[in-house]
């Protein structure tokens, strides 16, 4: 039998943490352990970690400074005492039969095998080859998360703890070198979209953050995948750039006013990536946001403000419809 440890990384989850947990508890199969890393928490999160970790020995729990999700991550990972690992964030949970279903299922380490995300908006394929999963991440037709994915631990390698954007991809990408297959399993992962969309009033500081993280990410992707023979991708540089000119967009969308996006532009850094979309994307609606950006058109910049929080609007009508 295939043991997995399963790591969640705890961080203020308290309204969820419990139903989380205990999707794994109630397993049908008993062939894993729990490894609850509580990442400096300031509600009751670490409170309901210890009380499970009393009540079943299959729980181990770990308290240390914050962090972020891939210092959680990597601690559990050193931890870990199974062949098999499973991420799973403390925000979702999996159906009854999800252990049972991977003993099932279980093809060899050339298969890696992903639970079906629920709630979420990407097509699932029985079988991908890693090149057709490479091609179809970089143009959003596979989603590059790692939560719900059964990963051999003695092939895994580290999280980038110098970036909070996109690391599971880098950490997906890594890891799909040695294998060849990716498989959806039959039973579920159940993203908890209501949680996880909530809109927040997002600081400038954090949207220019974010904005460096993107391109950090993404141009090591690019490096990780150019480096590896394994790998064949037609056009990755331009796949790279159109995927980039989408994501800093829609980071751009969240910003409220048009003084907002003049701190963005007192960043060097920042301004070169928006000149470097704006001559690279092929794609004209982001040629032409880019170059309002890079040339502070004040009235066309309010304008798309505008028109970007009308659309969003419209979008959350027509869900809730």
């Amino acid at each position: 039998m295939e043991k997995v440890s399963i790591i969640i990384p705890v961080y203020n989850s308290e309204r969820t943490l419990e139903r989380c947990i205990n999707s794994i508890v109630l397993q049908s199969q008993d062939c894993f352990e729990i490894i609850l890393v509580d990442d400096g928490s300031t509600d009751n999160s670490a409170q309901i970690c210890d009380l499970y970790a009393k009540k079943d020995c299959r729980i181990k729990v770990f308290h240390k400074e914050n962090g972020g999700v891939s210092s959680a991550r990597n601690f559990g990972i050193k931890k870990a005492s199974f062949s098999h690992i499973l991420f799973i964030d403390s925000d979702d949970y999996i159906s009854k039969n999800a252990l049972e279903t991977f003993q099932e299922e279980y093809q060899g380490e050339e298969t890696l095998l992903f639970l079906k995300m629920k709630n979420f908006p990407f097509q699932f394929y029985d079988t991908l080859s890693v090149n057709d999963a490479i091609n179809k991440m970089l143009v959003n037709q596979f989603y590059g998360f790692i939560a719900g994915v059964f990963f051999e631990k003695k092939y895994i390698e580290s999280f980038d703890e110098k970036t909070s954007y996109m690391e599971d991809m880098i950490f997906l990408v890594n890891y799909l070198k040695k294998v060849k297959y990716i498989s959806y399993m039959g039973a579920e992962y159940y993203y908890d979209q209501t949680i996880n969309s909530i809109t927040r009033n997002i600081s400038v500081n954090k949207i220019a953050k974010n904005i460096l993280d993107i391109d950090y990410s993404l141009n090591r992707i690019q490096k990780e995948i150019l480096t590896c023979s394994y790998f064949n991708v037609k056009n990755l540089h331009q796949k790279i750039i159109e995927k980039k000119a989408k994501i800093i967009e829609s980071e751009c969308s969240k910003l409220s006013c048009y003084s907002d996006y003049q701190i963005l532009l007192q960043s060097h850094e920042i301004k070169n990536i928006f000149l470097q979309l704006k001559q690279e994307t092929k794609k004209i609606k982001y040629k032409l946001f880019y170059g309002i950006l890079i040339k502070n058109y004040k009235l066309v910049l309010s304008l798309y403000i505008f028109a970007r929080k009308k659309l969003k609007k419209l979008k959350n009508i027509i869900k809730v419809v």
